[in-house]
């Protein structure tokens, strides 16, 4: 048992370490040192423990990191059959090795492979509970297809992210989803869903008494011009200047009061 946890101390040093590497841009050492961990987990533990799966993750992310991709896939690969096979089925793990090997193709450019791993690991994700990570998984999902040109589906998948977040996120979130809706309302010249969800962004930020807000009258005011409705258009600049030069203003009585202490 000495030895045992002499083992498992060695592994956690050499992971450590190769993390110091990973983050110092170093991705040889940080190689070398996962490799070594590795090799001492398949030394102690059984070939298809989950641990030696996690390690084969950890040495896809300085390959991906690195920029060799097809290391990075060839390691995620193996990882995503070692936890198919050791993990409970729907595993987080899993559904996060998944999302890995999209975010591998996506820099590939290799869109409908990243689509297909996203979905896998969307099935597992909502399989279990909706939350953030569900969340984050519908907006990647619908900023792949807005990449693709196929923004029926980003719609979707946007309202989709913006259904949980309403549930289990805060107000900056939802806003966030509201902006991008909006700016996908331009892409593809729906100016009304444009005006609509910026204006819902603006009312949430107003709320949070964000800094954002002058940008999105612009926004308003520019899709009101695309709609040809000019008079609402110029209604929205005099309300944006008013509202930059009242903040301008304090901001100049803040510094005055600050001289004058």
């Amino acid at each position: 048992m000495r030895t045992n946890h002499r083992q498992q101390r060695l592994q956690a040093i050499s992971e450590d370490v190769a993390l110091v590497y990973l983050a110092t841009g170093d991705y040889d050492q940080a190689l070398k040192y996962q490799l070594r961990a590795l090799e001492m987990k398949q030394i102690s533990l059984s070939p298809s423990h989950d641990n030696i799966a996690r390690s084969l993750t950890n040495i896809d992310v300085v390959y991906h990191a690195k920029g060799d991709y097809g290391q990075a896939l060839d390691y995620y690969m193996k990882a995503l059959k070692m936890q198919e096979i050791s993990l409970p089925r729907n595993h987080a793990s899993t559904a996060n090795t998944l999302m890995n090997i999209s975010l591998v193709y996506h820099e590939k450019g290799d869109y409908d492979q990243v689509l297909d791993y996203y979905m896998k690991a969307l099935v597992i994700q909502e399989s279990s509970k909706r939350n953030a990570v569900a969340a984050e998984l519908q907006y990647r999902t619908g900023a792949c297809y807005v990449e693709k040109g196929s923004y029926d589906l980003a719609l979707l998948h946007f309202n989709e992210c913006l259904k949980i977040y309403e549930e289990y996120c805060d107000d900056s979130n939802i806003a966030m989803m509201h902006v991008k809706i909006a700016q996908l309302g331009g892409q593809i010249q729906d100016y009304d869903l444009g005006v609509e969800y910026f204006a819902k962004a603006l009312v949430l930020l107003e709320k949070l008494n964000m800094k954002d807000v002058a940008s999105l009258h612009n926004g308003i005011g520019w899709y009101y011009y695309m709609k040809g409705d000019f008079d609402l258009a110029t209604d929205i600049a005099l309300y944006r200047w008013n509202y930059m030069r009242s903040v301008h203003y304090v901001r100049i009585q803040n510094v005055q009061m600050f001289l004058t202490v």
